[in-house]
């Protein structure tokens, strides 16, 4: 509400970001939008793909390191040893508080302020699906700054809730407070 079209102007274009956290194909036309004075647009689909879940029949461990944080995951081999290997390739991504989603089978984490190299920012839930690709599920709300850029301590519950915290004793600003997120 409230736009207004310049004066001899014959066209504007509106964006929008639209996302979903359910697959399907959703459909948004001149059904959906309200003009006075304009044509309605014409319609428009989006497919929404959710990420690879892993297969944790056999137990797995899971360790995201460094700065643009890399995914390993363990690897048993015959003779009873083990190994990390690399998932995927870094995404630019610095992330913490990895955490097994029982409910979907999906990796979750926070992204964090990096020591030193660039990053994207803090403060984003990430969903990391089998294939090691991140996907950006916006910042969170309802942690205060500094502490929502530093989050480093993460799991869930069976019931597919997401507890994290920042570490007090890593000097990331701790503020001794737990927080819960309905993912």
């Amino acid at each position: 509400t409230g736009g207004d079209l310049a004066a001899g102007a014959a066209s504007c274009t509106i964006t929008l970001d639209v996302t979903s956290t359910t697959a399907g194909s959703y459909t948004n036309g001149a059904a959906n939008v309200s003009a006075t004075g304009l044509d309605l647009p014409g319609t428009s689909t989006l497919d929404v793909t959710m990420p690879p879940a892993f297969d944790c029949a056999t137990p797995k461990v899971f360790i995201g390191n460094r700065d643009n944080t890399v995914l390993d995951q363990q690897i048993q081999d015959d003779a009873g040893g083990s190994s990390f290997v690399n998932i995927a390739a870094a995404q630019g991504w610095t992330y913490n508080a990895l955490g097994y989603n029982p409910v979907d089978n999906l990796l979750y984490a926070m992204s964090v302020v990096p020591r030193g190299a660039a990053s994207k920012p803090a403060g984003h839930l990430l969903i990391i699906g089998a294939d090691g690709v991140v996907y950006d599920q916006g910042v969170i709300s309802g942690v205060p700054a500094p502490s929502i850029n530093n989050i480093n301590v993460g799991t869930f519950d069976d019931s597919g809730n997401y507890w994290i915290t920042p570490s007090a004793a890593s000097g990331n600003n701790g503020n001794g407070m737990v927080y819960k997120l309905d993912v």
